[in-house]
């Protein structure tokens, strides 16, 4: 018993090779066009390590917060 019908997979090897040449289209359109100075990945890389960083500048806050926490309940522990 076939999974999938004759119409059904040569309407699949039509559309696969095309959908291949597109995606490859849209990545070499992607890699290099420019939009004023830059291009998509270039302001991809860009984003990706501004998150970064601001998770980092949070993590830091935090520590430093906790750091405080425990020092006042120290503190308080010792009067």
């Amino acid at each position: 018993m076939a999974i999938l019908s004759e119409h059904v997979r040569k309407s699949l090897i039509r559309v696969i090779p095309g959908a291949f040449v597109f995606g490859a289209a849209i990545e070499w359109f992607m890699i290099n066009v420019s939009v004023g100075q830059e291009t998509f990945y270039d302001v991809a890389t860009r984003k990706q390590i501004e998150r970064m960083q601001e998770v980092v500048y949070h993590q830091e806050e935090a520590d430093e917060r906790t750091e405080s926490a425990q020092g006042d309940a120290a503190q308080n522990q010792l009067t």
